[in-house]
């Protein structure tokens, strides 16, 4: 009875952890995808900030599950091409078409999950009245504000001011872009200091 429970417990916890695991390839394996896919998400955890209806709620709750189970599909398929594309390469056996047509397979899984990361988005967007929108717009700014700010103040807690000029191109001394002047100058076309 305690080794039924166990091994339960144990296959609970392998279902959670691949779950986890998908779910983290639907927001991590391709940034545009979670990007767009995020939006109905986001729409939902506002909802009473834009002022959405139950109409509309219920809407953008099939959006997202259309749009996870989507992901979860494409993630399952891209984590596998990606590991049979592993042992492909490592297989002196197998031919280079092969390998070839299994990258193909993989980009038309990953080409698949952002095509529907962009539908899910846009059948989001076209859910909301322009004021709602407008709503929209002043949350995801105040959201992005705290990361400007940061942006704005350089490298933080790594000296700002100076350094933080440099890494963004505001205190560079005698580079280009081009030329590989970098932190501060150093190298120039295949010149000195």
């Amino acid at each position: 009875m305690i080794v039924a429970s166990e091994a339960r417990l144990v296959m609970a916890q392998e279902r959670g952890r691949h779950m986890g695991e998908m779910k983290e390839s639907c927001e991590s394996r391709d940034a545009e995808s979670s990007r767009y896919g995020h939006y109905p998400h986001h729409l939902l955890k506002h909802a009473k900030e834009i002022g959405l209806i139950k109409d509309q709620i219920a809407r953008l709750k099939t959006i997202r599950l259309d749009f996870e189970r989507v992901c979860l599909r494409s993630g399952a398929e891209i984590h596998v091409s990606d590991m049979e594309i592993e042992a492909l390469v490592d297989d002196e056996k197998a031919t280079l078409a092969t390998i070839e047509a299994k990258v193909k397979q993989r980009a038309t899984a990953a080409t698949a999950l952002r095509i529907a990361a962009i539908k899910a988005k846009r059948d989001a967007m076209a859910l909301l009245t322009a004021e709602q929108r407008d709503k929209d717009q002043a949350i995801h700014e105040k959201m992005m504000q705290p990361m400007q700010e940061q942006q704005r103040g350089g490298m933080g807690g790594m000296g700002g001011g100076k350094m933080g000029d440099e890494m963004t191109g505001g205190g560079r001394r005698g580079g280009s872009r081009r030329g590989g002047g970098g932190m501060g100058g150093g190298m120039r076309h295949g010149g000195g200091m």
